[in-house]
């Protein structure tokens, strides 16, 4: 072979592999890191996990901890051989063969209003597995967590609302087994409580996705009526990004100025029986207000947001030491940053919010207000049912926000209220004569 042709041949290589030479810091520092791998894999003690993966087990059962359903990639095994490669190549500068191209392409970081902007004007596009089945809508709210958007079925056109949990702001050690996954895997605890529940007044669970990048979708019902005013039934989020809300299904927007006795009762009711249903499944929503109360124009509701939702504590041990609802709503002993179970709490929380409907603003606007407990009603108001103290809603929040979570009135004892039980039993009996017919 000629020296023109030997020439032309390393040219070519060049050109297929252009590779940046080394200066000689370079190689020593690559020598260094080298060195200590080879001597590390020299003296390692050889494992009895094959496969190089530290598989971190339960310090009580001893089974294996998964905190990340996505398969890992299978790692090269750390031999001697391996480390004394590294350890040659450190000076001789050969490269590891390069990948192709589209496999290249650097990940690119984006803020939350990026992405909704980019998924609304279809620059930021989901995986096939939602785009086959799915055909996104509007912006309908954006939580500390999570957005969420409308959708549109395309087997059927049903409408659904897409809620995009942030996967990075769920500790991995709190995901459960997803109970819709005939192979495995695992969830944010949101969507595995909601694959459990089955009642009427809880949002109903559709589907989930998981998108290669960072966000898991969950796909509900979407449930409610538009209660802001045409003059702001949508807003601008972030000036020129082209982000718009759809209209409010909240009860936060039902409430103008504050709700009439029958109204409030019969949205109570509801929410009593939905707050009933999750107690005696031992689970508890720990987030309740008017913005996780969806309502229709006919005053049917559903609980919604189970961001914060957790099984009921068995033990004392095991008690809730973190609040995770919202501040107003927060009940004496969370103020008081003490160990807390959950259905006490709720109960508390359940009173704010009937407060709320009934007068139409916050009872307490301090922790020191919330301390000291006492209930104001606004001057000159009155309900319907006051003239009978003791069976009214007056007396009804004054048994919910009571400061000493021991005394505190009960779920049961809410649904057995003369204030609220033939509303109670009115829903009971239409949900059992619908759940038959069913």
């Amino acid at each position: 072979m000629s020296c023109i042709e030997l020439h032309q041949m390393k040219t070519c290589r060049e050109e297929e592999e252009p590779t940046k030479r080394r200066s000689f810091a370079d190689k020593f520092n690559l020598f260094r890191a080298s060195t200590g791998e080879f001597f590390a894999a020299l003296f390692k003690p050889r494992s009895s996990n094959p496969d190089g993966i530290d598989h971190s087990r339960d310090g009580n059962s001893g089974s294996v901890v998964v905190e990340d359903e996505r398969p890992q990639e299978p790692q090269p095994r750390k031999t001697v051989l391996n480390a004394f490669n590294k350890l040659g190549t450190a000076f001789i500068g050969s490269t590891a063969p390069r990948t192709p191209s589209s496999d290249a392409v650097p990940e690119v970081v984006t803020t939350r209003a990026e992405d909704m902007a980019g998924f609304l004007n279809g620059s930021k596009v989901l995986s096939p597995n939602f785009t086959k089945r799915y055909k996104l809508g509007r912006l309908l709210v954006e939580g500390r967590f999570a957005f969420v958007m409308t959708a549109t079925r395309l087997t059927d056109g049903r409408k659904v609302a897409v809620k995009f949990i942030d996967v990075d702001k769920i500790p991995r050690n709190t995901w459960l087994p997803d109970r819709g996954s005939a192979t495995g895997g695992y969830v944010p605890p949101e969507i595995a409580i909601l694959q459990q529940l089955d009642h009427p007044n809880i949002i109903q669970y559709i589907d989930h996705v998981v998108e290669p990048t960072k966000y898991v979708l969950l796909i509900t019902e979407l449930h409610g009526s538009d209660w802001q005013r045409a003059s702001s039934s949508s807003t601008t989020l972030g000036g020129d990004d082209g982000v718009t809300t759809c209209t409010s299904f909240d009860l936060f927007e039902c409430i103008d100025h504050r709700l009439p006795d029958p109204v409030a009762r019969k949205i109570f009711a509801q929410i009593a029986l939905a707050v009933n249903y999750l107690h005696a499944n031992g689970i508890v929503h720990r987030d309740f207000k008017d913005e996780n109360v969806v309502v229709d124009s006919n005053y049917n509701i559903r609980i919604i947001d189970f961001g914060s939702a957790a099984p009921i504590p068995k033990s004392q041990r095991a008690f809730f030491a973190q609040f995770q609802g919202t501040a107003l709503y927060a009940s004496p002993e969370i103020v008081r940053k003490e160990m807390y179970r959950g259905p006490e709490d709720e109960m508390w929380a359940v009173g704010v919010l009937l407060y709320t409907m009934v007068v139409g603003g916050s009872p307490f606007h301090s922790d020191a207000e919330i301390l000291e407990g006492t209930v104001r009603m606004p001057r000159g108001f009155h309900l319907e049912s006051d003239k009978d103290y003791h069976g009214g809603c007056r007396h009804l929040i004054q048994r919910l926000l009571d400061c000493d979570p021991e005394t505190r009135i009960t779920i049961e004892e809410v649904l057995e209220h003369s204030w609220l039980k033939k509303e109670v039993e009115f829903y009971q009996t239409a949900y059992q004569s619908s759940h038959m017919s069913a």
